[in-house]
């Protein structure tokens, strides 16, 4: 929604307009949400919008669950979807965000961060919108604003690999439901304000694009194996080589489409890789991958991972992998 706003090709920095996670890992919400001192945004028309908490944490979870920056914040560390459930840190984080704690917040979100959320909510109003209906949310906002969307919008955030929410057991969504009591009544109170606000009201939106659009901003700023990786030390190793490979194909080749710079990254990664140690044990390991079909990102996780698991076997003689070069002559664009 901020891209669509904004006609920018990311979201923009978060700012009074726009609240969001900072860099420290609070939320900017906390103002909007504080009704000792929200009255000014009274004159402001708000809007937010709230997704189904089961869906949301496994989202939040396959897409943290390999990245230090963040599981290093829980304290004791998870070593599974049902640590990073039933983990005190991550519990009603939808509340605690419009509240403004930080994320993985030692203080818990109590039921008086709720009562004051909702109160907000009605006092300044809040318009809310729901994630599960979001065409009809855009239809709802541009009606109480005024603003008008695209008729086809880009879909640019996607967890990139996650199950679906049919694909979860029931035991699981249970215990994530007994876990976020308190998201859970936030979210069943915004869905029965969406329904009297929203009167019926129909979006024919379509939405365009997949989990690949957000993988050209992903390699821009990280490695594209640290969606995969949970020990980094082979991409430390070979940091100067990750990063020549990825801005040669982002800004050399200007690739822009996010699954044909996954399937072109996995085969210059995979030509170096076998230039570099070409009788390696790691390398038969690695010719010998599977058929994963046409899906160029489950290459990226089989790749990692096979590193990954060779490390945690190996590692007293993983030292001869380091200092990848990296060279045109292992790119061969792959239009999929």
């Amino acid at each position: 929604m901020n891209t669509a706003m904004n006609s920018s090709f990311w979201q923009t920095r978060p700012d009074f307009n726009y609240r969001h996670i900072l860099s420290d890992k609070t939320s900017n919400s906390g103002d909007i949400f504080d009704n000792e001192q929200n009255d000014r945004y009274k004159d402001n028309t708000v809007f937010m919008i709230v997704r189904d908490p089961a869906d949301r944490l496994l989202s939040e979870y396959f897409f943290i669950h390999h990245r230090k920056e963040y599981t290093d914040l829980l304290k004791p560390r998870i070593h599974s979807l049902e640590d990073y459930i039933q983990h005190p840190q991550t519990r009603n984080y939808m509340t605690g965000f419009l509240r403004g704690k930080r994320m993985y917040d030692e203080i818990p979100v109590t039921k008086k961060d709720l009562e004051e959320v909702i109160r907000a909510i009605e006092k300044i109003p809040v318009h809310v919108g729901i994630f599960e209906r979001y065409a009809d949310s855009l239809a709802y906002f541009s009606k109480v604003t005024g603003l008008e969307w695209q008729q086809e919008l880009e879909i640019k955030r996607a967890t990139l690999k996650r199950p679906k929410l049919a694909e979860v057991s029931e035991d699981i969504l249970k215990m994530i439901g007994e876990m976020n009591a308190l998201d859970v009544e936030l979210y069943k109170f915004c869905v029965d304000r969406f329904n009297g606000m929203s009167d019926g009201l129909k979006g024919n939106y379509t939405f365009k694009g997949d989990k690949y659009n957000h993988l050209i901003s992903f390699a821009a700023r990280a490695c594209l194996f640290e969606i995969c990786m949970s020990d980094k030390t082979f991409i430390k190793q070979n940091l100067s080589y990750f990063r020549d490979l990825t801005m040669f194909l982002l800004n050399d080749l200007k690739i822009r489409d996010g699954r044909v710079l996954a399937e072109t990254w996995n085969n210059a990664f995979l030509n170096a890789f076998f230039a570099h140690f070409p009788t390696h044990e790691l390398s038969d390991e690695l010719r010998s991958m599977p058929e994963l079909g046409a899906e160029p990102i489950e290459k990226i996780y089989f790749i990692g991972e096979t590193i990954n698991q060779y490390y945690r076997e190996n590692y007293s003689k993983c030292y001869r992998f380091k200092g990848m070069k990296f060279s045109k002559e292992h790119v061969k664009l792959i239009e999929t």
